[in-house]
């Protein structure tokens, strides 16, 4: 995870890699490293069909700690409205946006 500090800046952008890690890593860093954000977002999203259960879980107590701290975290819901999993059956938004704590955009 990389960070990095701006003074006088009133916004920073931060690239996480590997994807895999950037909503565990990237929010457990924001949360526990960066008391004075207040908001952060995301463009990166994956199908949430293709989300385990597991993961989604722990994703989701890392959200609940970031809004505690009161981070405003969003995330964005997909390019393709309420099918973004593209399989035309069940209403699915990109993950994680579709999680209690985060605001879809």
């Amino acid at each position: 995870m990389s960070t990095m500090a701006a003074p006088g800046e009133d916004h920073v952008t931060v690239v996480l890699g590997p994807a895999s890690e950037i909503f565990t890593a990237g929010l457990n860093g924001l949360a526990n490293n960066h008391p004075d954000v207040a908001s952060a977002s995301v463009s990166f999203g994956t199908c949430e069909l293709n989300v385990t259960r597991g993961y989604g879980l722990g994703v989701n107590q890392v959200a609940m700690q970031v809004a505690s701290e009161g981070i405003a975290f969003f995330a964005a819901s997909g390019d393709n409205g309420a099918d973004d999993c593209m399989g035309g059956v069940d209403p699915t938004v990109d993950f994680p946006a579709g999680l209690p704590w985060v605001g879809a955009v």
